[in-house]
């Protein structure tokens, strides 16, 4: 599956280094555009290239590796916990939107307020017209 991460580039030729998708270069998930413009940065960046190359050998390394058993009790415990966090990434969201809109209506009220302030100073008053 190839990932699109056009929104990351600053410029067409120019990526900061800390929105660099380093592991989805290195794993070779990037679209065509998006993988030409992270090698162009790893060839001006020493920081970022060193970062790459360790990043392949951990993933050499880790395919080198024997997999390791688990405890079906282990897998319960970690299905449970990302189902929690997935949960609890998912209430965030969801207060998120509500603070969003408790504040577009509180914006709205003090707007609301603010012209009939207005308004009603512009009025001629009762006692100038008394006169």
């Amino acid at each position: 599956m190839r990932r699109d991460f056009s929104s990351f580039l600053v410029s067409k030729e120019t990526m900061m280094c800390q929105e660099l998708p380093l592991v989805d270069f290195v794993d070779g998930l990037l679209d065509a555009e998006s993988r030409a413009t992270v090698a162009t940065h790893l060839r001006e960046c020493r920081k970022c290239a060193a970062l790459a190359k360790t990043l392949r050998e951990t993933r050499e390394l880790l395919q080198q590796a024997e997999p390791v058993e688990v405890s079906q009790q282990f897998e319960q415990q970690l299905e449970t916990r990302l189902r929690r966090d997935d949960l609890k990434r998912e209430g965030l969201k969801l207060l998120a939107l509500g603070l969003a809109a408790v504040a577009a209506l509180l914006r709205l009220f003090l707007a609301r307020l603010g012209s009939g302030r207005t308004s009603a100073a512009s009025a001629p008053s009762d006692k100038k017209a008394d006169k």
